[in-house]
């Protein structure tokens, strides 16, 4: 078999058949990455999580790693005003030196990558006071 972006879409719908029921039968959700081929191999990343809900995984995480960014595992969830925004602290992430906090816009849900900037860091603790 020679591999192509047409027959690699095909595998990719199948895998993800195979795997959404394997999941919902051992608790499990799998996220298939992206493709890399050339004609004669492919490769692709596979993450696999415990079902359940995506915020309860990230708050688990956030537990986790927000001590190392002088964060507290309570900031998880925290609302503060970004760009005259309402956006929700969901994510630190480690690996990004330069942009490490995620925050999910209250109105559309979208996410937004952010410094921890002074400002961002002051925003946060006039919030902690807040609640």
């Amino acid at each position: 078999m020679i591999f192509n972006n047409q027959n690699l879409n095909e595998i990719r719908d199948e895998l993800k058949e195979v795997l959404k029921k394997y999941g919902d039968e051992k608790g499990l959700q799998f996220k298939l990455g992206g493709f890399r081929f050339d004609s004669i191999s492919f490769t692709t990343s596979l993450k696999v999580t415990a079902a359940g809900s995506q915020e309860e995984a990230e708050r688990l995480e956030w537990e986790k790693l927000a001590p190392l960014f002088g964060l507290e595992k309570e900031d998880y969830g925290l609302i503060i005003i970004m760009n005259g925004e309402k956006v929700k602290l969901v994510k630190v992430k480690p690996k990004a030196k330069s942009y490490p906090l995620v925050c999910e816009n209250v109105s559309d849900g979208r996410r937004y990558k952010y410094r921890l900037s002074e400002y961002v860091r002051k925003e946060i603790e006039k919030q902690r006071k807040r609640s």
